[in-house]
């Protein structure tokens, strides 16, 4: 650390003040050296707080040496004023600490000798502690400010990279979602091309389902374009859809958590990428409950409507540490705000007035995602 412009001005400006104070009240010529040097050594109390501490100190004890009393002027106050808040504000705890007892012992043992009176050790004492107290202060709230500063830096790249992972996991699914649909494609396509000249009516029944899935597959492949950061491998495994609930519930009620689960309305035929997606939404939020509440009471409800399929994931609190940390902005909810967003649809999480903690989401079942507002060829 360089010293800085205003240290430098502080420093010079105590320094001037006391020759001229020292001058007019015609001091010794060992309190003209010794008191503007402490001064000037104050330049150096952000780089290294010990020196303007140590050169306070010796130009006290050799004052009193030499003159049989100590200098007593404002800015000899000032000075040493500034150069204990350095002490208590630029050093560590520990070492801050150790200067201030090393500053007392050193006094202590040097009174007798010097003739101080224990009057003046315990006013320079009270003046000492009276800066270091408040440089302390500033300096704890200094790292505390710092910490919280760090701390939400920290979690928003976490979210950040929360939002990255989700979108990359996303894109990979879809992958495999668009990598279906156009296997089915080929297939009809194929079957039209056989049955074109001796059954032309099933040939345009394929050609058809053609159409149809093809649309459906950029559809599809538009929510992956928008997603993609870059090409990955897809997952080996097949992609879980809500016809698999069933199976997730037991999962979790084997974990020893108790779900209750309610459909109502037709599920089976919406969208590959929906589906994905209210599948995930349902298994995070399960997920949640059996981590932060074990032993909780879980509401799972499904609800298709016209225009939208709602999901809602209520679970109980099975303690109060478990409401706490069930109310935490985890990368899980983030993954899944992320999700619901990128349909359109509308998230929310977080604790009730019963103190019971619900997840809710809506998909718009029309939904096309980014740039989709109608089906167009790519």
């Amino acid at each position: 650390m360089r010293v800085s412009r205003s240290d430098l001005g502080l420093a010079g400006l105590l320094a001037v003040g006391s020759v001229v104070s020292l001058l007019s009240a015609d001091a010794p010529a060992v309190t003209l050296v010794a008191q503007p040097a402490a001064a000037l050594s104050l330049a150096l109390r952000r780089v290294n707080p010990f020196v303007p501490a140590v050169a306070t100190l010796a130009a006290t004890l050799v004052v009193f040496a030499v003159v049989g009393e100590g200098p007593g002027d404002v800015f000899y106050l000032a000075i040493w004023i500034v150069g204990g808040y350095a002490c208590g504000a630029y050093l560590p705890l520990r070492q801050a600490v150790a200067a201030l007892g090393l500053w007392w012992v050193t006094l202590v043992v040097s009174a007798s000798s010097l003739g101080l009176g224990w009057g003046d050790v315990a006013f320079m004492g009270i003046l000492t502690f009276g800066a270091w107290g408040p440089g302390v202060a500033a300096r704890r709230s200094e790292e505390a400010r710092r910490a919280a500063a760090d701390l939400a830096e920290l979690r928003e790249r976490q979210a950040e990279r929360a939002v990255a992972d989700e979108r990359a996991r996303i894109a990979r699914e879809l992958h495999d979602v668009v990598a279906h649909a156009i296997g089915i494609m080929v297939v009809h396509a194929g079957a039209a091309q056989e049955l074109l000249a001796q059954d032309p009516d099933r040939a345009r029944e394929a050609l058809d389902t053609v159409q149809d899935t093809g649309q459906d597959a950029v559809t599809e492949l538009r929510r992956m374009l928008g997603l993609l950061r870059e090409t990955e491998a897809s997952a080996a495994a097949p992609l879980p859809r809500l016809a698999q609930l069933d199976g997730l519930v037991t999962g979790m009620r084997a974990a020893g958590l108790s779900v209750d689960v309610e459909r109502l309305g037709d599920l089976s035929d919406v969208s590959p990428a929906l589906d994905l997606t209210a599948y995930r939404i349902v298994q995070e939020a399960l997920t949640n409950a059996m981590k932060h509440a074990p032993g909780a009471s879980v509401r799972l409800r499904l609800r298709r409507t016209p225009d939208d399929l709602e999901i809602s994931v209520v679970n109980t609190m099975s303690s109060p540490e478990g409401r706490r940390s069930s109310m935490g902005t985890g990368s899980g909810l983030i993954g899944l705000r992320e999700r619901v967003s990128f349909f359109g649809g509308r998230f929310d999480a977080g604790s009730d007035p019963t103190g019971a903690f619900r997840v809710t989401a809506s998909l718009p079942l029309a939904s096309q995602g980014p740039a989709m507002a109608e089906r167009q060829p790519i």
